[in-house]
């Protein structure tokens, strides 16, 4: 978590890797998801929210990877 702007500066590359990146820039722009935890861009590599301002700020960033696919899971004992 980031508590101030001076923070996010100073780990700004541990922040903004080039995973974090690249999924930006991936990213289709006409396909945000809107809930009322805010706004999602990509696979969830950002979040936004409103602000009183009415300007939007990034609120969340995914650093993991996009999504896993699951292999599917084998029962004990089944065949």
């Amino acid at each position: 978590m980031v508590l101030s702007r001076d923070q996010f500066l100073s780990e700004r590359a541990k922040i903004l890797t080039r995973d974090v990146i690249e999924r930006v820039h991936a990213a289709d722009p006409g396909q945000v998801f809107c809930n009322w935890q805010g706004n999602m861009l990509g696979d969830g590599v950002l979040w936004a929210e409103l602000q009183p301002n009415n300007q939007l700020a990034v609120s969340v960033i995914n650093l993991g990877s996009g999504p896993k696919r699951r292999q599917p899971s084998r029962m004990a004992g089944a065949r």
